[in-house]
C-alpha cells in the first residue's frame, strides 16, 4: 500500500478482517513527513482548557514486526495538557490526515489522565 506518492509500497497484514500497515523504518520515515505537514494545520489560537491529561494525540494502527495483532503509533502529538484545548487543535489535522491519507483511519484520542 503507497501512502505518498513518491514512497514506498508498504507491506500490509490481516488482523481481524482488516489490512493493517506494518512497521518498518521506511514507513516511520513516511509518518514523519506526514507529521510535519499535518502540524501546519493546527489552530493556533486555542487557550490551554480542560483536564490536565498525557499521550494524547491523532494515532493510527499498524502492525509491528513480529507481533500478531495491532497497535497503536502516534503521529500527531498533542500540543497542550488540557485535553479540550487538544481536541480543538488537533481537529483540524484530524480532517486532514483523515481526508489526504484515507487508507491511514487516523483518530483522535485524549490520552491519560494526570
Amino acid at each position: 500500500m503507497k501512502i505518498l506518492d513518491s514512497g514506498v509500497d508498504h507491506k500490509t497484514r490481516n488482523a481481524f478482517d482488516k489490512n493493517y500497515l506494518v512497521l518498518t523504518e521506511s514507513l516511520r520515515e513516511e509518518l514523519n513527513v506526514i507529521s510535519d505537514v499535518a502540524n501546519t494545520k493546527q489552530d493556533t489560537n486555542v487557550q490551554d482548557e480542560g483536564t490536565s491529561v498525557f499521550g494524547g494525540g491523532i494515532y493510527i494502527r499498524v502492525i509491528e514486526p513480529r507481533k500478531k495483532y495491532p497497535s497503536r503509533v502516534c503521529v500527531v502529538r498533542a500540543p497542550f495538557q488540557g485535553n479540550v484545548a487538544n481536541y480543538k487543535a488537533l481537529k483540524p489535522v484530524l480532517e486532514y490526515v483523515n481526508a489526504v491519507y484515507p487508507m491511514l483511519d487516523a483518530r483522535y484520542d485524549d490520552g491519560n489522565m494526570d
